[in-house]
């Protein structure tokens, strides 16, 4: 199966339990940064909410290992696409699951990172670590967390690499880099 910025491969083990390997596409940004930045943000909502995501397996942000590629190997998520159920579901049990839905993203929406970037496991941002910012106890006790580059292409951020000249937390991000381009293509 392949989504806007990966391919997702149904893999089966010997024991029979199946797992997800999923393989970005370039053009999701850097893939050393979207694939670690994924499995930080997916190891943050796993261990700091009550939302349901799979369990990230094993995964390399690097392309020299045997696979070729960075990949991310997860547990399957239980259950079955909703738009298979879409279509028979009663009106109340749609407007119930609106709600759910509503219930998880508050639970986002509640976070306050310091910083605008990707979500980083702070042990993997090894050399680099004092580029990245870390995050406040309040919202990452365990100190397991940072933020680091975006791997949004607007940003204009190489692989493995961040401008040291921009501030982070002032929103000199923006101006050096996406915002300022979708501003000048706006105005022509």
């Amino acid at each position: 199966m392949e989504g806007g910025f990966s391919k997702a491969l149904l893999m089966k083990k010997e024991n029979g339990k199946e797992v997800v390997a999923k393989i970005p596409c370039r053009i999701a940004g850097p893939a050393c940064l979207t694939t670690a930045s994924e499995v930080g943000a997916l190891e943050y909502i796993r261990k700091h909410t009550s939302i349901p995501v799979p369990r990230v397996l094993s995964w390399s942000s690097d392309s020299w290992n045997p696979v070729g590629a960075e990949y991310i190997v997860l547990e399957k998520a239980a259950g079955v696409p909703l738009f298979q159920r879409w279509a028979d579901m009663a009106e109340i049990d749609k407007l119930d699951l609106i709600k759910n839905l509503t219930k998880l993203e508050a639970q986002l929406s509640s976070i306050q990172f310091p910083a605008y970037g990707g979500l980083y496991l702070r042990a993997d941002a090894g050399a680099q670590l004092p580029t990245y910012q870390r995050l406040n106890e309040s919202i990452d006790p365990s100190h397991t967390f940072c933020i680091g580059p975006s791997g949004d292409l607007k940003m204009g951020l190489q692989p493995r690499t961040m401008e040291h000249d921009v501030d982070v937390k002032s929103g000199d991000i923006y101006r050096k880099t996406g915002a300022s381009s979708d501003i000048e293509q706006a105005l022509g």
